[in-house]
């Protein structure tokens, strides 16, 4: 009888044992699959590192700030930081191997990177966050979301100051890239066009330049009422030295792209007095409580100002932590509200961000909005 008593509290005992295992193994399956997963593939290095390093810099602080609220933001947010160096090639190498990994939302940057594995991760199903300028690219590739300053966004405001100065004479001056030739070639010249103008400059450079007196002295030839820059920050940089040096920027007729706002504090304010450029309203009201708190609270954890791109990766990581997993993420995201540090986020019905743009003039080094 005893014995059988043994057998039992031993059957017993093993039972809840196993009981106990599978239980343990349970709770960390769940926990694994309630985890998201986010693959990083940026230039993290190299000169387009000024554009892809303020992303991670931006998610490094909103981690801060939602741990505050949640110690265990950590084992609910994952991210796979990659870098690309600018480099497409090292980009798709990057990507095959992120992709073993099952990530449930893909993150990349910078134009050309993107654009040489979009359409893989369009293939893989997976929604795809790009830090991008061109215009189309979240009508053409389905899954795609953008929280960025953008060429579709930024074209009607070179538009609509062309058409404030009347011009008779125009030059527009873009880094020959797929993006940036869209936006000139596809929307902002027909427009100009049809504004009447006949005489326009239209140029493209490659992105490898660097010596810009060439150009700037072909700007200067055309003699323009109105010109039109567009560039990365290391490319207005040059070209507005350039032209200022030879007098070819008038008071009040230059329009640069959003980049002048990465490429104005690497300039003497004497330069870039009196040029204009579109920005998000964390650029253009910075001295709103909300944003000077905000910048107070980044200057404290980089020792640096904060650039847009910044605020705009705090916003999106905010965006990812509403996402629940329990249905659709692609129809969450589309679904997404929330008050940013950039200001209202939502997405428009082809995954673009609704921008809150306004164009701003720099005077006495200072930019303000444009009245």
């Amino acid at each position: 009888m005893k014995n059988n008593n043994f057998l039992w509290i031993g059957l017993i005992a093993i039972s809840l044992i196993g009981f106990g295992y599978w239980y343990s193994k349970k709770d960390k399956t769940s926990e694994t699959d309630s985890t998201l997963k986010i693959a990083l593939n940026l230039p993290l290095s190299g000169d387009l590192a000024s554009y892809g390093e303020p992303v991670r810099r931006g998610i490094k602080l909103a981690l801060d700030d939602l741990k505050l609220k949640d110690s265990k933001i950590d084992s609910k947010i994952v991210f796979d930081f990659q870098d690309n160096a600018g480099n497409s090639s090292k980009a798709n190498s990057i990507l095959r191997s992120q992709l073993i990994g099952k990530p449930d939302i893909y993150v990349s940057g910078l134009d050309v990177q993107t654009a040489s594995i979009i359409k893989q991760v369009s293939q893989s199903n997976i929604p795809h966050f790009v830090w991008t300028f061109e215009p189309f690219i979240c009508e053409e590739n389905k899954n795609t979301f953008r929280i960025w300053t953008n060429f579709k966004g930024e074209a009607q405001y070179y538009i609509d100051f062309v058409k404030s100065r009347s011009p008779q004479r125009v030059a527009m001056v873009f880094v020959d890239e797929p993006g940036s030739r869209t936006q000139f070639d596809k929307i902002i010249k027909p427009a100009i066009n049809q504004m009447g103008v006949k005489n326009i400059f239209i140029e493209g450079y490659g992105y490898e330049k660097n010596n810009f007196k060439d150009l700037a002295q072909k700007i200067n030839s055309f003699k323009a009422d109105v010109l039109l820059l567009n560039g990365y920050d290391i490319h207005l940089v040059q070209l507005i030295k350039e032209l200022k040096t030879i007098n070819g920027i008038k008071d009040n007729n230059t329009f640069c792209s959003t980049d002048l706002l990465d490429a104005a504090p690497l300039l003497d304010s004497k330069l870039v007095e009196g040029l204009r450029c579109t920005a998000p309203i964390f650029n253009s009201r910075s001295e709103e409580p909300k944003f000077v708190e905000w910048r107070k609270k980044f200057k404290t954890k980089f020792n640096i100002e904060p650039k847009y791109t910044d605020a705009y990766a705090y916003d999106m990581t905010l965006i990812l932590n509403k996402i629940s997993k329990k249905g659709s993420i692609e129809n969450e995201l589309k679904s997404v509200k929330l008050d940013g540090i950039t200001g209202p986020i939502a997405f428009d019905s082809t995954g673009d961000l609704k921008l809150n743009l306004e164009i701003c003039i720099y005077k006495n080094g200072k930019l303000t909005p444009d009245k």
